[in-house]
């Protein structure tokens, strides 16, 4: 397959850096983005195939815009376009502040559509391209306590991502979304769990002891390889590797935690949907 052209958001760490590093290494050519491009690692930075970009995600749509616009003046075009900026958001629900909200929705779910918006005219003048989502397990099964936030906005982009399927696939644009579980990167690490123990609400007190120490055992030994899910991914998107002569299907669940959780998602649903089926069909109208 000839060299492809990625725009890559979030970049310095984790997911974005690791796929960045694989696309080099395969050829491929890379707009890698960042609020501070400063902080993208040096040998993603100095290779001859990448150029970086500054983008927070969170600024305007016109400004979104004139970034995308560059970064198709980099290389002529762009192929795909990766979705993967992001941090974590997590506390009880009724502890954060409404301002925090906004701000997290506009970098998880808001700052994304835009760039959607802004690519999609040079996809359909190409009549190709892909949008790559790397979203979580957490858009297909209920959050995790204490990721309401984070789950909210996790539904609402894998949502749009289906939906908006069905409109420009006409043009020959593909959707990918990257249902990932827990991988070994700093994004927990990120979370102040000793913060969390903290709240003005005394209901919440005990049951938030609990569930920070539960979670605490995770952090660092995270099951899932950040190497191995950018080389799959990278895969998908190609057709080649695991995916050589497969369909792939719109979204693919990546990481042993993963399967499990939306496995056990889907044998519930289809549980439900076999003793409630008569229930279900009794609300039809008959004529």
């Amino acid at each position: 397959m000839a060299p492809l052209t990625w725009f890559v958001t979030g970049c310095t760490s984790g997911f974005g850096k690791h796929i960045c590093t694989e696309l080099a290494s395969r050829g491929d050519y890379v707009i890698a983005t960042a609020r501070n491009i400063e902080r993208i690692s040096s040998h993603i930075r100095q290779h001859q195939n990448i150029r970086c970009l500054q983008l927070d995600v969170n600024v305007s749509k016109d400004e979104i815009a004139n970034i995308v616009q560059k970064a198709i003046d980099f290389f002529g075009q762009i192929d795909v376009l990766v979705n993967n900026a992001g941090y974590p958001l997590v506390g009880p629900f009724e502890d954060i502040d409404e301002r925090l909200v906004h701000e997290y929705m506009t970098t998880a779910f808001f700052g994304p559509l835009n760039l959607v918006n802004a690519i999609l005219p040079h996809f359909r003048s190409r009549r190709s391209g892909t949008l790559l989502y790397n979203s979580s397990m957490y858009s297909y099964v209920p959050g995790a306590p204490l990721a309401t936030y984070y789950a909210s906005a996790k539904h609402a982009l894998a949502g749009f991502a289906r939906t908006l399927d069905l409109e420009v696939s006409q043009f020959g644009i593909k959707t990918l979304i990257i249902d990932s579980g827990y991988f070994r990167s700093k994004f927990l690490q990120r979370v102040n769990l000793d913060e969390l123990r903290q709240t003005e609400i005394e209901d919440y007190r005990d049951w938030l002891d609990t569930t920070v120490t539960a979670v605490t055992p995770l952090v660092g030994n995270e099951p899932g390889d950040l190497d191995k899910i950018a080389k799959v991914t990278v895969d998908l998107v190609k057709g080649e590797g695991v995916a050589k002569g497969r369909q792939v299907p719109l979204r693919v669940p990546l990481g042993p935690d993963a399967y499990q959780l939306i496995k056990q998602e889907v044998d519930l649903m289809q549980s439900t949907l076999t003793e409630w089926e008569t229930t279900i069909n009794s609300t039809a109208f008959i004529a």
